[in-house]
This record gives structure tokens, sequence and C-alpha cells, in this order.
């Protein structure tokens, strides 16, 4: 039997919902000021997915469609954020108890420059599961093996064999040296 689009949509939501959330959630630092903004992201990412459905069916990985585009969201939902504590904390009160977000952050070249973020999609969508976590370890700020065997829960020797296989990757597919 066959399933209708929003059957699809809301399998894929309960399947892949709770493991956004956490990626969101430890992207933010388990702040739960962040709660209803992660959940709004997550919400937006599944009616993208639910309008590019049709086209998503090929797609290699739809997790790793979700995993990107709902990272996207969120950093353009922090960043409009930290614009408006920025604002308020700095002009309306200065006297409140919340800290405007730094804006020195690795993640911030990649918001900023649209360029990197559409080579970074380009990178996910050649790696596999693991590949992928590990990537996005490193992009997050985790430059170091124990640090990124740690998140992931592979060890160390692993975690550097799956960045060796991401580097061969990127270098054979020539997306950073791209003109």
């Amino acid at each position: 039997m066959k399933i209708s689009k929003d059957q699809r949509v809301e399998q894929l939501y309960r399947q892949y919902s709770t493991k956004l959330f956490k990626m969101c959630d430890k992207y933010v630092g388990y702040d739960r000021r962040y709660s209803d903004l992660i959940e709004d992201c997550i919400q937006e990412t599944f009616f993208a997915l639910a309008n590019e459905l049709d086209a998503l069916n090929d797609h290699p990985s739809i997790e790793g469609w979700l995993v990107v585009a709902c990272q996207h969201r969120l950093w353009n939902a922090l960043k409009d954020d930290r614009k408006r504590r920025n604002h308020t904390d700095c002009s309306v009160d200065p006297t409140a108890d919340s800290i405007p977000l730094s804006v020195a952050s690795d993640i911030d070249q990649w918001i900023d420059d649209e360029t990197a973020i559409y080579e970074k999609e380009r990178i996910l969508s050649l790696l596999n599961e693991h590949q992928q976590a590990v990537f996005l370890q490193y992009t997050d700020g985790c430059h170091k093996v124990e640090e990124i065997a740690e998140e992931t829960g592979m060890s160390k020797s692993a975690v550097k064999s799956v960045m060796a296989r991401i580097r061969k990757k990127i270098k054979k597919s020539g997306i950073l040296f791209d003109n």
C-alpha cells in the first residue's frame, strides 16, 4: 500500500525530530531559553521537507538533508536572536541578566559566508552517516581527535580513519578547489 506524502513526512518526523532536537540543543549549549526556537526550526525544516519531498525522493540521505536544513534554520534564528539581544541588552535594559551571545564563533564564518554554507552542503552530500557526524563535530569547533571521539562515541583511531576518508573524498571531488 502506497503511503501519502503527509504520512511520509509524519513518519520522517517521528524518526528524526528527536535527533534534530538533540543536535540543536547541543549546539546552543543545552540552554533551555532556546527550546522554543529549536522547536520552531525543526518545524520549519519539516515544512520545507513537505514542500520538497517529491524532489528529494532520489536524495542519497534524507537524514543528511534534514540535518543541514535544520542547522541553517537554527544558525539564522540564532543570528537574528543575537542581533535582537545585542540591541536590547545594550540599549533598552543594560541591567538585564542575559548576556549577549559571543560574536566570535567558529560557526559565524559558516553563517556569514553563503559560499561556505553551500560548500558544506556539497561536502555533507558526499559523506555517509558516520563521516557526517565527524565532519559536523569538526565544523562545530571540535578540532581535537579526542573531542570528536568523545562526542561521537567512536574510538580515536576510528575518528582518524574517518577524517582521512573525508579529506580524501573532499580532495577527490575538488569541492574546495573549484573556481
